[in-house]
C-alpha cells in the first residue's frame, strides 16, 4: 500500500513552535525599538541637516551618483550620495518637513532592527537573536545615529550591508549564485551610503565554513566586482581613492600610531561607561574561549578587527573620536553580534545544567547591560542638551524677520554651514533672514532688535534693551597686537600655520564661514575656492586679536605678520 509519508509531527510542530517564538521576538523587538526612540520624533533640523537638504532641493537626487560636480558640493571628502537621495525621497513625500524626515528615520532603524535580528537567526535561536538586536539598540553610538538626521545613511547602509551577509549566508547554504547575485546588489547600495561599509567581501572571505575554494571564489565573485566598481567610481566622483578630512601629507605618522593605540584602547569607556572593565572582560574571555575551541573563527576575528578599525585611523588624528557616536556605530553592531555568539557558545560549555547556564547568561548579561544603558542615558542628556541649540536657534532663524539680529551660540559658529544653508532654505520661499552678529564680525545690516540664546532657560531672549552695551562688547576685538598667518590652498587642500601665540585658540572668521575653531597648525582637504576671512585669537587671559580681512584664494599663499 503506496500512501504518502506525511512530515513528522514533531518536525511540524517544532517548526510552528520556532516560527511563533521568531513572530514574538520580533513584536517585542519592534516595541522596543520604538517605545525606546519614539522621542526623536520632536526632532528639528540639526547639525549638517540643513546643508544636506539644500543639496537634495538642488539636485535630481541620482545626479549625485555620477555627477562628480554635484555630488562636491555637498562633501569633497566622503562619497555618500546614499544620504542625498533619501533626503530628496522625502522632500518629494512631504516637503521640507522635520517631522516626516525623522518618522522616516524611525522607520529605518526599525527595519535595521528586523534584520539585524535576521541576521542572528542565520546562527542564533530566536532568544539569543532578540537579545543581540536589543544589545545593539541599547548602545550610545546607536542613539547617536538615531537621533541625527545627518546620519541617517549609516543606519540605512547598515540595513543593507546586513541585507548582503544574510544574502551570502544563504548562498553558501543552498550553493545558488542568485543569492550571491542579489547580496552583491545589497552591498552596493551599502557601499553608497558609506564607505565604512566597503571592506565587507573581505569579512565574507573569511567567513567559516570555508569548503571548496572554488565555490566560495563563484560566490564572492559578484560583491568583488562590486568593490572593483566602487574603485573606479571613487575615483572618478572624488578624484582620489582614499577618504577622510585630514590632508595625508600632513599626518605626523609616529604621533599617529601613539594616539591610533590610544584611542582604540579607549572605546570600551566610550561606550560602557566608567563601568566597562567587567563587560569587557566578560565578553573578550567567552571570545577567546570560542576561538580556542573554534579557531577557524581566527581569520574572521582578525579580518573583522581589519576592516572595523583601519576605516577609523584618520579619524583618530582630525577630527578626533571623542564620545560613542556615529564613528562606533558599525563597531558597536559588531561587537554586540560577536559578543552575542561567544556567549552563547561558551554558555553551551558549562559543565553544569541548565540553570546554571542561564543564571551565568543572566549574570553576564546584567553586567553589561545595566552600564550600557547608564553611559547611554547619560551621553544623550549631554546630546539633547547640545541638541536644544539648534532647535531653538533654528526655529528663530526660520520665524524671525529681516529686521530682528541675533548672537548665535558658540555651537553655531563653530558649525557655520547650518545657519548659511537653513537660511537659503528660507530665502527660497521668499522671505529673508535675521541679520547674524558675532564676535570680530560686523552685522550686514543695521540693529535694532537683538536676540540671543540662553543655555539656562533653553529659549531665545530679547536684550534688545542692551543693544549697544551687547554690540560694543561682541566688536571688542583688538587689532594691534602680534599675530602671524600662513595660509594656502593647494589641490583641494588648505593648510595653515598661525602664531606667534602657542596656548589659547585660534578661530577663523567671516560672514560665510561663521567663528571656527581651528589648531595652530594644521590642514584639512576642502571645496573652497576663494574666501574672505579674518585670524582671530582669544588668549587664556580673556582678550581677543584679530587679522585684517585676508583673502585666501587656490594658488595664492598668505604670509602676513603683525610684530
Amino acid at each position: 500500500m503506496n500512501t504518502p509519508i506525511a512530515p513528522p509531527l514533531a518536525t511540524s510542530g517544532r517548526t510552528a513552535r520556532w516560527q511563533l517564538r521568531d513572530g514574538h521576538a520580533l513584536l517585542l523587538l519592534l516595541i522596543i525599538a520604538v517605545t525606546h526612540f519614539y522621542g526623536v520624533l520632536s526632532g528639528g533640523w540639526r547639525g549638517d541637516d540643513p546643508a544636506i537638504l539644500w543639496h537634495a532641493m538642488n539636485s535630481s537626487g541620482l545626479s549625485a551618483f555620477h555627477d562628480p560636480t554635484d555630488w562636491q558640493k555637498l562633501s569633497p571628502n566622503n562619497l555618500t550620495p546614499w544620504i542625498t537621495l533619501s533626503f530628496k525621497l522625502d522632500l518629494w513625500l512631504a516637503g521640507p518637513d522635520p517631522l516626516f524626515f525623522y518618522q522616516h528615520q524611525l522607520l529605518s532603524l526599525c527595519l535595521a532592527a528586523i534584520a539585524a535580528y535576521a541576521l542572528g537567526r542565520c546562527w542564533l535561536p530566536p532568544a539569543w537573536s532578540l537579545a543581540f538586536a536589543c544589545l545593539f539598540l541599547a548602545g550610545a553610538p546607536t542613539t547617536a545615529v538615531v537621533e541625527a538626521l545627518m546620519t541617517r545613511h549609516y543606519l540605512e547602509g547598515l540595513l543593507f550591508a546586513i541585507l548582503a551577509v544574510i544574502a551570502f549566508v544563504l548562498a553558501q547554504r543552498r550553493q545558488h549564485i542568485g543569492w550571491a547575485a542579489l547580496g552583491a546588489l545589497a552591498y552596493a547600495l551599502a557601499a553608497t551610503a558609506k564607505e565604512i561599509f566597503v571592506p565587507l567581501p573581505m569579512v565574507l572571505l573569511a567567513m567559516p565554513p570555508f569548503g571548496r575554494l572554488a565555490e566560495r571564489a563563484r560566490l564572492l565573485a559578484p560583491y568583488f566586482c562590486v568593490a572593483l566598481a566602487y574603485v573606479i567610481w571613487r575615483q572618478y566622483m572624488l578624484g582620489g581613492v582614499t577618504g577622510g578630512y585630514a590632508a595625508g601629507h600632513a599626518l605626523d605618522l609616529p604621533a599617529l600610531l601613539t594616539q591610533t593605540i590610544q584611542t582604540f584602547a579607549g572605546f570600551p569607556r566610550l561606550i560602557l561607561g566608567p563601568y566597562w572593565p567587567l563587560p569587557t572582560i566578560i565578553l573578550a574571555a567567552a571570545l577567546t574561549f570560542c576561538l580556542s575551541k573554534r579557531p577557524a573563527g581566527l581569520p574572521l576575528t582578525l579580518m573583522l578587527g581589519l576592516c572595523l578599525l583601519g576605516p577609523l585611523v584618520p579619524l583618530v588624528f582630525f577630527p578626533g573620536i571623542h564620545s560613542p557616536d556615529r564613528y562606533l556605530f558599525l563597531v558597536w553592531f559588531v561587537v554586540s553580534l560577536v559578543g552575542s555568539l561567544s556567549l552563547r557558545f561558551a554558555a553551551l560549555h558549562l559543565p553544569s545544567g541548565k540553570l546554571i547556564q542561564h543564571s551565568a547568561v543572566a549574570l553576564a548579561c546584567l553586567v553589561t547591560i545595566v552600564p550600557l544603558i547608564s553611559q547611554d542615558s547619560a551621553v544623550s542628556a549631554v546630546r539633547q542638551t547640545y541638541y536644544q541649540e539648534y532647535d531653538v536657534q533654528g526655529k528663530f532663524m526660520l520665524e524671525a524677520s529681516a529686521e530682528q539680529a541675533w548672537i548665535p551660540s558658540p555651537t553655531l559658529t563653530s558649525t557655520y554651514w547650518f545657519v548659511t544653508q537653513l537660511c537659503e532654505i528660507k530665502r527660497r520661499t521668499g522671505q529673508s533672514c535675521p541679520t547674524v552678529l558675532f564676535k570680530g564680525v560686523p552685522a550686514a545690516m543695521p540693529v535694532r532688535q537683538l536676540y540671543r540664546y540662553d543655555p539656562q532657560q533653553k529659549r531665545m531672549l530679547d536684550i534688545s534693551a542692551r543693544l549697544e552695551a551687547e554690540i560694543a562688547q561682541t566688536m571688542a576685538v583688538d587689532e594691534t597686537r602680534p599675530l602671524t598667518a600662513r595660509v594656502s590652498i593647494e589641490n583641494g587642500h588648505a593648510a595653515w600655520q598661525f602664531g606667534p601665540y602657542e596656548t589659547g585658540q585660534y578661530f577663523i572668521a567671516s560672514a560665510s564661514l561663521g567663528r571656527y575653531p581651528v589648531s595652530r597648525i594644521g590642514s584639512i582637504k576642502t571645496a573652497l575656492t576663494a574666501v574672505p576671512l579674518h585670524l582671530q585669537y582669544e588668549s587664556p587671559e580673556g582678550w581677543t586679536t584679530r587679522s585684517p580681512l585676508l583673502w585666501v584664494k587656490p594658488g595664492q599663499p598668505i604670509n602676513w605678520a603683525r610684530r
